[in-house]
């Protein structure tokens, strides 16, 4: 199930989407490198969804939140990732 679930964070957006809820609901920390990976994703929705998954795993230190908020161009996104610093 684990195995099934990180090829599913190497799929497509709507798979990532499906499988980061479960990710966070299980704690599996063993993902936490595809996640990292997926930080630099091109939909900034996907980006932020990462992050509250990496968040919700005490594993969000792990990304440099400073370097992600330069990059987002929403600004509604932005602010929901400079409260993930606190």
């Amino acid at each position: 199930q684990k195995q099934y679930l990180l090829r599913l964070l190497k799929g497509n957006e709507r798979d990532i989407l499906i499988s980061l809820p479960i990710i966070a609901e299980f704690n599996l920390k063993n993902a936490v490198p595809d996640l990292q990976k997926l930080v630099s994703f091109e939909n900034e929705t996907v980006v932020c969804e990462v992050l509250n998954v990496l968040k919700s795993i005490n594993s969000i230190g792990c990304v440099d939140l400073d370097d992600v908020i330069i990059k987002i161009k929403n600004p509604n996104i932005k602010a929901i990732i400079e409260t993930l610093k606190i």
